[in-house]
């Protein structure tokens, strides 16, 4: 069996927070579910894919930079979703990540793949828990894949406040209880300005401040990371400095960050941990 480091994660945030801009920050090449068309903004090499035909080819080298870094896959029904799903078990594909942006944007299309624009019905419930549920767990378990495994699962979520004032990933249904207990680390993604007043966006990766968030890497990440400002003069530029997840992953990998009760970590008020420091420090910088 193939092992590779891997690392899933769904990350909820308000909106314009930067939650595409992580997902298309994991290795390549990636496939990228476009289930909110965001892809045309994102700072990625894209072709499109279409899985009703099998997947591309591994992308060519010139010049040291690959042909494309993204697949991308407008998703607009729930079937494509599930094709896309089906090449990736098949394990005959070039992909190393796989993204789906958003998961709650895709629920909202298997409600329309169940019963059109109409209202649920109560007893249509169950089974939109099994079948969003399972491709959840289908696909985070590619980390895990015989020949093929992924090194990075990232689900996006929009946010919503419950009922005791806790911004959740914003999903109906019981769903929006399980899917966060699925991934290795779910975050809460949000911009503020730094100790110098630039804007920049901060991941939280542990329950506190009334954000939904949590870890189960041995407590290997922040609390509070603050995520590298991915900015330049050139889409080369800004492709290069967009490796968040990529960093994510060494850093679980390598044992970086001290394991600690979430109420011991900076709040959104505290110095983060700077994700660009040295490997004798426990912090990481940056904004996404």
């Amino acid at each position: 069996m193939t092992t590779v480091n891997a690392l899933s994660m769904l990350v909820h945030g308000p909106s314009k927070a930067g939650k595409s801009l992580l997902g298309a920050s994991t290795p390549w090449p990636r496939v990228m579910l476009d289930v909110e068309s965001a892809a045309r903004f994102l700072p990625i090499k894209s072709i499109i894919w279409d899985p009703i035909v099998g997947p591309p080819p591994a992308p060519k080298i010139v010049k040291g930079e690959p042909e494309w870094d993204t697949a991308v896959v407008p998703t607009r029904n729930w079937s494509t979703a599930l094709q896309v799903l089906d090449w990736l078990k098949q394990g005959e594909h070039p992909f190393r990540s796989a993204t789906v942006d958003s998961i709650s944007e895709l629920q909202y299309r298997y409600v329309e793949h169940a019963s059109g624009r109409e209202q649920m019905k109560i007893q249509d419930w169950g089974a939109a828990l099994r079948e969003v549920g399972g491709f959840v767990r289908d696909l985070r378990d590619l980390t895990m894949h015989p020949t093929k495994p992924l090194e990075a699962v990232v689900l996006t979520s929009m946010t919503k406040e419950d009922q005791q004032g806790t911004m959740r990933p914003y999903l109906q249904g019981q769903l929006a209880t399980q899917i966060p207990y699925l991934m290795d680390v779910t975050a809460w993604i949000y911009v503020e300005p730094d100790v110098n007043g630039v804007e920049t966006r901060f991941l939280q990766t542990r329950r506190m401040n009334n954000k939904e968030a949590g870890e189960r890497v041995g407590g290997r990440i922040p609390p509070i990371i603050q995520l590298p400002q991915v900015t330049g003069d050139t889409e080369d530029e800004i492709r290069a400095k967009n490796v968040t997840f990529e960093k994510l992953i060494k850093m679980v990998y390598k044992g970086r960050g001290i394991a600690a009760p979430a109420h011991t970590g900076p709040t959104q008020n505290e110095t983060p941990v700077d994700t660009a420091g040295d490997a004798n420090t426990t912090t990481e910088q940056g904004s996404n």
